[in-house]
């Protein structure tokens, strides 16, 4: 980053223990099998987008354990894997495919597309979590 930062987590970086309402959400993806029991999550990021806001093609740190997962909340919008995403406009991206995330679903992400596929979000329509 811009401070020298190398990439990955900056392990001298404390930050907020987890909401209690995320604690719960964690528990019950466990508890219905869509999460592992061996790879409870400890951690979490929080994207809060606005409408026209999109995340860029990426490969997520391998200092995040996987599987890893996205919860979608307040509107539907696409994610787009591939290992060779493409800018095509200001949030708009080609890829391999696309996989609907509707309001309430559970995406887990592991194996090749964790770690080989990139991933991105186009433009979202409305305001998202």
């Amino acid at each position: 980053d811009r401070k020298g930062n190398p990439p990955g987590i900056i392990r001298t970086f404390v930050s907020d223990p987890i909401p209690e309402l995320f604690k719960v959400m964690i528990k019950r993806l466990v508890r219905w099998r869509i999460l592992p029991t061996d790879c409870v999550p400890d951690s979490c990021i929080v994207n809060m987008y606005d409408p026209g806001d999109c995340i860029p093609p990426h490969i997520d740190s391998h200092d995040f354990v996987r599987p890893f997962c996205t919860v979608s909340f307040l509107s539907e919008c696409d994610i787009l894997f591939g290992s060779s995403l493409k800018i095509a406009g200001p949030g708009e991206f080609t890829g391999s495919f696309a996989i609907p995330l509707p309001v309430g679903s559970v995406l887990v992400i592991n194996g090749n597309g964790a770690d080989v596929a990139k991933h991105c979000v186009p433009a979202v329509p409305s305001k998202r979590l």
